[in-house]
């Protein structure tokens, strides 16, 4: 249970490690157009929203 446990956190922070490199990404590359970072951030909130939901 322990090794479960350890791999699903390990999975959880290459997941979190991954959308903040694309996050800082498009921060980088436009940073003028607002659009790709609000939409990224209205996917993750939604994508959180589902996670929360089912969880409770």
């Amino acid at each position: 249970m322990m090794g479960w446990n350890y791999l699903r956190v390990s999975l959880l922070a290459v997941l979190f490690g991954a959308i903040a490199l694309v996050f800082i990404r498009i921060m980088i590359i436009q940073p003028d157009r607002p659009s790709p970072t609000e939409e990224l951030s209205f996917h993750l909130s939604s994508i959180l929203d589902i996670d929360s939901i089912s969880i409770h």
